[in-house]
């Protein structure tokens, strides 16, 4: 876990504490809920007093959200270096391929991005994580690629903005799914959840293609 990106000004001592904490966390949290974690169980699984803990973090949210940032900061990270597509419908089949995929291959990541997004369901509780994501939003990628698609022909004409969210709406949703089924519905007799997902994906890429021109 990288925490860097918090950007604490502080000694390695206390560094090493609050990764303890924040991985405890994860943890707990991934395999509780958010919802579900108290403060006591965290400082517990860190092997911490009570007191300790809150001499780094006032409140589990607090530590969510620092979590939140670390995880989106790992999707950031994974990224590759730009790459030059022929046309924007291309460069937009790369990337919601590669997000699909990485979403799969970091089921912990993903699943606590979807505790977190359940926890707070009805808006984010800090502003430092709403600039933090502004900043640090893949969407922005996928819409970027949508609306070189756009202008270009290559993509069918729509709002780029509103096409980009449907699509990281529905792709991230259909992970959800994928990953609840793994932790809650082992029950449910479906098996090939990832072969679904990725028809999923190669149907959305395809319904972007504008068809009115030709393409290679």
């Amino acid at each position: 876990m990288d925490t860097s990106v918090l950007n604490y000004n502080e000694s390695r001592t206390r560094q090493a504490h609050r990764k303890n904490i924040l991985e405890q966390a994860f943890q707990l949290f991934i395999n509780n809920g958010i919802h579900y974690v108290t403060m006591d169980t965290i400082a517990q699984a860190a092997q911490m007093t009570l007191r300790s803990v809150y001499n780094y973090y006032n409140a589990k949210e607090e530590i969510a959200i620092d979590l939140q940032i670390i995880s989106v900061n790992e999707l950031q990270e994974a990224k590759t270096t730009k790459l030059e597509f022929e046309n924007g419908f291309l460069e937009t089949a790369y990337w919601i391929r590669f997000f699909g995929r990485w979403f799969m291959e970091h089921k912990e990541v993903t699943t606590y991005l979807t505790m977190f997004d359940y926890a707070f369901v009805t808006e984010y509780p800090n502003y430092r994580l709403v600039e933090f994501l502004n900043e640090n939003n893949v969407g922005h990628i996928i819409f970027e690629s949508i609306n070189r698609g756009v202008q270009d022909g290559s993509i069918i004409q729509l709002d780029p903005s509103k096409l980009a969210y449907t699509i990281a709406q529905m792709a991230f949703s259909y992970v959800q799914k994928y990953i609840f089924h793994l932790t809650v519905a082992t029950f449910d007799p479906i098996t090939d959840q990832i072969g679904n997902y990725e028809l999923f994906i190669e149907l959305v890429i395809n319904s972007l293609r504008n068809t009115s021109r030709n393409e290679r």
